[in-house]
């Protein structure tokens, strides 16, 4: 890898670690830790067990193949208030791929790097927004093409 892709990977990786760090921030003082601590372990738990009502019920791969195993590692670690901690951990994670993906995706549609940089920093604005009256719905933010889409060569993408 030359040296102005991996400093523009650095650079946009930077950018997405700070504005994970806002939007979860905002997030987790909009919802307040004890929310999360009581009412989204409770959510979790019901999608696990089936209960959590149509369509939730149905959206359990995140739950269960990365919410669930990470809760007992954080256990193993002896990670004080784990569900709580973890929750929020993984949201990090989630913002951090999220932002990273849509630079790219906006590189992949022509914009020039500022723009890019423009866009996920909106993006930032308004997912720092959508948090009024809501849980973390760790499965819709999972919702996104494939990260394997943004990178294909042979794919055109245009705005129309």
């Amino acid at each position: 890898m030359s040296k102005k892709p991996f400093f523009l990977f650095l650079l946009v990786a930077f950018a997405a670690l700070l504005l994970s760090f806002a939007t979860v921030s905002t997030q987790v003082n909009t919802l307040t830790y004890r929310f999360i601590k009581i009412h989204q372990m409770r959510v979790h738990t019901d999608m696990l067990e089936g209960k959590a009502g149509n369509p939730w019920q149905y959206r359990v791969l995140t739950d269960i193949m990365l919410i669930k195993p990470l809760i007992q590692l954080a256990r193993e670690l002896s990670v004080a208030r784990t569900e709580a901690r973890t929750f929020i951990a993984f949201r990090f994670g989630q913002n951090v791929l999220i932002f990273i993906a849509a630079f790219y995706y906006y590189r992949k549609l022509g914009l020039p790097k500022f723009t890019s940089f423009l866009g996920i920093s909106i993006l930032a604005w308004m997912m720092g927004q959508a948090f009024y009256n809501s849980d973390m719905s760790f499965n819709t933010y999972f919702d996104i093409k494939s990260p394997k889409y943004f990178f294909k060569k042979d794919k055109k993408v245009t705005l129309k």
